[in-house]
């Protein structure tokens, strides 16, 4: 990154596949007046601004089955790059959305991802690629990138941290002295050297009690003890957590994301990892 850059990250939405409200419930979180409880589906945008831009430079981490209500209300940023963890239905249904942003820019929208993640993404979003059906209107352009290593993502470059998903092999990213980990119920031994040294850390924490595809609170917070970045945000939150009950409970430096949140990262060295 070059000198006077300006980097962070925007939370567009940090609740469960569910999103909370949850339709039909009436629980505390639920019912809550505070906008922080009111949790869209997750996906992120990862943003820089050089001394010579006019308007930040994005990268959008998941598209979420809510991408055109989050978008709409950071005001449209013209995004062509996407960046996919997995391809579970929360994270990977809102691809659709960005047909607004293509017929804006002209361009075609870039999607990195693994192997697996385009294999899915062709089933379905089948259309996209089936040379039988005419393309222009509403067909949104595509091209496809299979991540294998650290990688170029428009104005990024990030490396993939390979984590679980209860027996699912996903992805997190690190981007200079973030790393971003959804979904996440374990780290393997290979992906810890990959984590050191954070400013911030975003990390998948569902819930209070077990489960097993996602790490809860004590989980989350035994993962935060090892590898002590200055800043944590948990995400991919359940209606079982309200956030004025839960932030107090947290240790200092940890605290749980919301819809909408802005997170300068002023610690951003690109050398380092």
């Amino acid at each position: 990154m070059g000198a006077g850059q300006t980097n962070r990250i925007v939370f567009l939405g940090t609740g469960t596949s569910s999103g909370i409200p949850v339709v039909g419930c009436s629980c505390p979180a639920c019912l809550s007046t505070d906008p922080r409880d009111n949790r869209t589906r997750i996906s992120a945008l990862l943003q820089t601004l050089g001394p010579g831009d006019a308007d930040w430079r994005s990268v959008l981490l998941d598209t979420s089955i809510d991408l055109r209500q989050q978008l709409l209300r950071e005001k449209s940023p013209l995004v062509t790059e996407v960046v996919y963890t997995h391809a579970h239905v929360d994270h990977f249904f809102g691809l659709d959305e960005l047909r607004g942003i293509q017929f804006a820019t002209g361009r075609a929208i870039e999607i990195y991802a693994a192997r697996n993640v385009l294999e899915s993404l062709k089933r379905v979003y089948g259309h996209l690629f089936d040379e039988s059906i005419q393309k222009g209107g509403g067909i949104l352009s595509v091209r496809l990138h299979e991540i294998q290593d650290r990688f170029a993502a428009g104005p990024l470059e990030l490396l993939p941290i390979p984590i679980l998903h209860g027996d699912l092999p996903i992805l997190g990213y690190r981007w200079g002295d973030l790393a971003y980990l959804t979904d996440c119920s374990g780290i393997p031994d290979s992906s810890w050297p990959l984590l050191q040294e954070l400013d911030v850390l975003v990390l998948g924490m569902l819930r209070k009690k077990p489960h097993p595809t996602h790490f809860n609170l004590d989980q989350a917070l035994a993962v935060v003890d090892r590898l002590k970045p200055r800043l944590t945000y948990f995400i991919h939150m359940t209606h079982d957590l309200v956030h004025a009950e839960i932030e107090k409970e947290l240790p200092e430096g940890v605290h749980l994301a919301f819809d909408g949140l802005r997170v300068d990262l002023h610690d951003f060295d690109p050398v380092r990892w």
